[in-house]
C-alpha cells in the first residue's frame, strides 16, 4: 500500500540494500583471483591488442617477482607489479579530497540535483502542501464535533469531502515521474563518498586484497590500458572526475591563480547537467567504502 508522502528512500536503492545484506548482490568486479601482489589483474588490458593482461609471479635468485602480462601467447605487453601498482597508488592520492573540497562537491552536487529536478520537486511540495491542508481541515473539524460546535451530519460532509480530496491528491503523487533519486539518498551517497575520500590513500593501503579490487572498481567502470608511464581509459567515474576538478580549482585559488567562481567540465557544471551516469558512479562509489554493518543501521 503506497503512502501519502514521498518515501525517505526509493525502491531501487531499498532492494539494493537488501540484496547486498542477504549476500544476493556482491560488488562487480573482474573474474579471476588475485594474489596480494596483483589487484589489478582483470582491470588492465593490453594497449596492443586490447586483451586482458593477466598476472604471474617468477622466482628469481632471491625474491619471487610479480608481472602483469598479456593474455595472448602473440603480444609481448609485460610489466612489473611494483611498478603498475605504484603508479596507481600515485594516482589515487589525485583523488584524495582537499580541505574544503568536500563541501564544495556536495554543494556542487546537490545544486546541480535540484536544479535538474525542479519541476518535480516544485510538483511534490505543492502536492504535499494540500495533503496538509485537507489533514488540517479534517484535524480542526474532529476538533469542532468534540466541541459541538458542528454536528455529526456537518462532520460526515467535511470528512467525505476532505478524503475525496486526499485521495486525487494521493493518486497525483503517484503518477509524478520517479526519474530522479530522493535527495536524501543522495546527499546519504555524498557524505560516504566526502568521508572516505578525505584519506582515501590510507584507506587503500590498509585494505585487504578484495577491498583494494573493489575500490579500483568503482573508479575505474571500464577497463585501463597501461602503457608503462601513464594510462587511458574509454571512461573513468564521473563522480571522480568532479573531485579531480574541484581539488584543481582549490589549488588554483590557493596559488593566486583563480576565483572560486566554478566554471567546471561539461560533465558536471553548476550550469550544465549531471550525465545519467554520474549517480550510479556516485552510488558504486559509496557501496565499495561502507561497511554492511553500517547500512544495515541506517535502513
Amino acid at each position: 500500500m503506497k503512502g501519502q508522502h514521498e518515501p525517505i528512500i526509493d525502491k531501487t536503492l531499498f532492494y539494493e540494500v537488501q540484496d547486498f545484506l542477504n549476500r544476493n548482490k556482491r560488488p562487480i568486479s573482474p573474474k579471476g583471483t588475485s594474489v596480494d601482489m596483483l589487484p589489478f589483474r582483470g582491470f588492465l588490458q593490453c594497449p596492443t591488442c586490447h586483451r586482458l593482461l593477466t598476472g604471474s609471479g617468477s622466482k628469481g635468485r632471491s625474491d619471487r617477482y610479480y608481472y602483469y602480462h598479456c593474455s595472448s601467447n602473440v603480444c609481448k605487453a609485460r610489466f612489473r607489479a611494483i611498478d603498475v601498482n605504484g603508479y596507481f597508488e600515485n594516482e589515487l592520492l589525485r583523488y584524495k579530497l582537499l580541505p574544503g573540497a568536500g563541501e564544495l562537491f556536495k554543494m556542487v552536487v546537490m545544486d546541480q540535483y535540484r536544479s535538474n529536478h525542479r519541476e518535480e520537486l516544485d510538483s511534490r511540495a505543492e502536492i504535499a502542501k494540500k495533503i496538509e491542508e485537507f489533514e488540517s481541515m479534517l484535524s480542526n473539524a474532529r476538533r469542532k464535533l468534540m466541541k459541538d460546535q458542528i454536528d455529526d451530519q456537518d462532520f460526515a460532509i467535511t470528512k467525505k469531502e476532505c478524503n475525496e480530496e486526499l485521495k486525487k491528491l494521493e493518486d497525483r503523487l503517484n503518477e509524478l515521474p520517479a526519474k530522479s533519486q530522493n535527495s536524501k539518498t543522495i546527499e546519504s551517497l555524498l557524505d560516504i563518498v566526502i568521508e572516505r575520500y578525505v584519506n582515501i590513500d590510507e584507506r587503500y593501503e590498509n585494505a585487504d586484497i578484495e577491498e583494494k579490487r573493489t575500490i579500483i572498481g568503482s573508479m575505474y567502470p571500464e577497463k585501463i590500458d597501461f602503457l608503462g608511464n601513464e594510462h587511458r581509459t574509454a571512461r573513468m567515474s564521473e563522480s571522480l572526475q568532479l573531485i579531480l576538478q574541484i581539488n584543481s580549482k582549490l589549488q588554483a585559488i590557493k596559488k593566486g591563480e583563480s576565483s572560486l567562481k566554478l566554471n567546471l567540465s561539461p560533465h558536471v557544471d553548476l550550469r550544465g547537467s549531471i550525465t545519467e551516469k554520474f549517480l550510479p558512479d556516485l552510488r558504486r562509489l559509496a557501496w565499495s567504502l561502507k561497511p554492511a554493518e553500517t547500512i544495515k543501521r541506517q535502513f
